[in-house]
């Protein structure tokens, strides 16, 4: 096993893990950019290994006790479909990254509530759904939701990645991918594969496994939409990174200044 440090000219710190298939021995897994208290940032790489491809990824860390975690959709701002960038422009979110899946008129599939208003139904299909209540982020099924005026935001989308911190089986599919997860003490972590391919269930055992083990410790994860609807914007402070989609989407999830 060896770690790689690399300098990369876009943000000046990384992470390079190369991972053998027969274990996941200690790694130092803590170069994370402190952007303020409660707000993280990292550049994520992995080598060919246990995984089956090389793997590059955009991380945001978020204390949603400090932030704001909002689900937008643009017709909001009078428009069917937008950019995360066009998202964040017009919002004024901190960062944002890509929503739910949509059909080709870009009309949203599955349930979008946004400040405890529904705007989209729920779908009766095998996703899963984001929540913030009370204040608290959570990942349910969909069979788990009712209707709760204490949700203040959720997307439905799918499939979960990770449930009380076990990989779910997932279907051999490799994708540019986004996700979100949360960890144990309620962290909210979203990423987005930039210039690779991911299968699902890679990304679950990433998103699964602790730092110490080369993963970020999610005890539950959400697959958002992949594909060329993944993409990621992050304007913070005069810290700014992105990753460019190839589509624009009609839903997406932001991050606040409070």
């Amino acid at each position: 096993m060896k770690f790689l440090p690399r300098l990369f000219a876009l943000t000046s710190f990384t992470i390079v893990l190369s991972l053998t298939p027969s274990s996941h021995s200690v790694l130092p897994f803590q170069n994370w950019k402190i952007l303020d208290p409660g707000l993280e940032y990292g550049i994520l790489e992995f080598e060919e290994g246990v995984y089956k491809t090389n793997i590059r990824l955009k991380v945001l860390k978020v204390d949603p006790r400090r932030y704001l975690i909002r689900i937008m959709h643009s017709k909001e701002y009078n428009d069917k479909k937008l950019s995360v960038k066009e998202f964040s422009d017009k919002s004024g979110a901190i960062a944002v990254i890509n929503g739910g899946f949509f059909l080709s008129s870009y009309e949203p599939l599955g349930l979008i509530i946004q400040d405890s208003v529904v705007i989209n139904p729920v779908s009766r299909a095998d996703w899963g759904i984001f929540l913030m209540e009370k204040g608290e982020p959570k990942i349910i099924h969909t069979r788990d939701y009712r209707y709760n005026p204490s949700i203040s935001q959720a997307l439905q989308v799918g499939p979960r990645l990770v449930v009380n911190g076990k990989i779910v089986k997932l279907k051999t599919q490799v994708s540019r991918r986004s996700a979100l997860g949360i960890t144990r003490d309620k962290t909210l972590v979203l990423l987005v594969s930039e210039d690779s391919v991911v299968y699902a269930d890679d990304l679950a055992k990433i998103m699964r496994l602790s730092p110490s083990e080369g993963g970020l410790g999610c005890e539950s994860a959400l697959n958002l939409d992949g594909g060329p609807s993944s993409q990621f914007y992050l304007n913070y402070k005069g810290f700014e990174d992105s990753v460019e989609g190839g589509s624009e989407v009609p839903s997406a999830v932001g991050i606040f200044a409070q």
